[in-house]
Parts: structure tokens; sequence; C-alpha cells
């Protein structure tokens, strides 16, 4: 038996049983649903009867007690009868038994699904702790960038807003509609606080500003090109 998964948002089970064993269907179905809560998972289940030959023969007791209970009986009606032979008992029909039923070997198929399951959400904590200690190397990679430029933060943010500030005022220069000057920029600076890992960002007429993370660092705010006339 193999269970196989991909991630899935809910829980999407699929099942390849011979049809021999199509009746445990539901069982292994019930099994897999109370273990496994997302996911698209593949059950596949392998089954090939031994031939006679590669099987060990069974001699079935409930047989072999009928066929000695008819040869009393035969022995006590017919005193002069010969009693079977050997040969002629182990070619009594079912003594030797049948290969074994779907339903006998559904406790076979259950037991060897529960393994697989075990082993299969073992395999599924294995690799969560390594895509868990992977996002935690980068994030602290990240963190080891994000620290210098956090320091630099004042000074680039300062450098950024005169730059935009040059450049709104040329472009109010240029305009012939009539702009208080030194009100539009102070907005403008107001606007262009950092937004991001900020933790001192003051709140603005439209809510608060994102809290902080845990490596303090500031994100440079976009900046719109307003199209058409400025006012």
């Amino acid at each position: 038996m193999e269970i196989r998964s991909v991630n899935s948002r809910f829980l999407d089970l699929a099942f390849r049983i011979p049809d021999e064993l199509r009746l445990v269907e539901p069982a292994l179905r019930e099994l897999i649903a109370a273990a496994v809560q997302r996911g698209k998972v593949e059950c596949r289940v392998g089954f090939r009867p031994l031939a006679r030959s590669e099987a060990d023969p069974q001699l079935d007791a409930r047989v072999l007690a009928q066929v000695a209970a008819l040869a009393r009986r035969v022995a006590e009606a017919l005193p002069d009868a010969a009693p079977p032979s050997v040969g002629e008992i182990l070619r009594w029909p079912g003594l030797l038994g049948e290969p074994a039923s779907a339903e006998a070997l559904a406790p076979e198929v259950l037991a060897a699904a529960r393994a697989a399951i075990d082993e299969f959400l073992a395999s599924r904590a294995r690799e969560g702790d390594k895509l868990a200690a992977f996002l935690r190397e980068r994030a602290a990679g990240i963190c080891t960038i994000i620290e210098p430029l956090r320091q630099r933060s004042p000074e680039l943010l300062a450098a950024w807003q005169a730059r935009l500030v040059e450049r709104l005022r040329a472009a109010l220069e240029q305009t012939e509609a009539p702009v208080p000057m030194e009100e539009t920029m102070a907005r403008v600076r107001q606007k262009s606080l950092p937004t991001g890992c900020a933790s001192t960002s003051p709140r603005s007429s439209r809510g608060s500003w994102p809290t902080s993370t845990n490596c303090g660092a500031s994100s440079t705010p976009a900046v719109r090109r307003a199209s058409g006339s400025t006012s």
C-alpha cells in the first residue's frame, strides 16, 4: 500500500484499488480522513493472488472433519467397504482450500493502511520541519540585509523627500493656477512618511500606519505620478 499527496486547500481522496478489494474502500476512506485534514491524497493498493504452485497447501479443517464423518458413516453402513485412500481424500472438493476472499483479506488491508498512514504522517512532519528551518534561515538573512538600511532610513527618507519636493516644486511653478506652495510642500512631507516596518509612524487622517516587524526595516513609499493638472 502506498499513500501520496500534494498540497491542497481541502481534502481530496483518490483510490486505486483492485476490484477484488473494492469493498474495503469505505473503511480506507474513513481511516485516512480521520488522520489527514487537507491535501490531494492518492491511495494505491497492490494485490496479486498467489498461484497454487506458489502457495503452501492448506487443509480446510472443516471440510476434513466432514469427510471423516462421512467415512465413518459409510463404514458403519458398509463394513466391508474399503476406506478412502489419502489421494482420494486430498482430491475431495474444497479440502485444500480456496484463495482467500476479499472479506478475509480486509483486516490485513486495514492493518497495512494504518502502517502506511503512520509513515505518511511522519514523512509530512519531517518535510514540515525542513520547510520551517528553510524559512527561518531565509528570514534571518533578510533581516541581516535590512538592518543596515534601517539604520540609514532617516537619511534615505530625507533624500527621497527632497527629490520629491523638488520635482513637485518644478511642476507647480509651471502651472498658472494659484497654488499655496509651502502648504503643499508640508503636506507632501507629511504624506511621504515611511511605511512597512516603521513603528513610530504617526496616525494619518485615513487610519493607522502599519506596525513594526521583528527586523524593524522601513520600506520606501511608492511615488504615484498624477496625470493632468496639479491642484
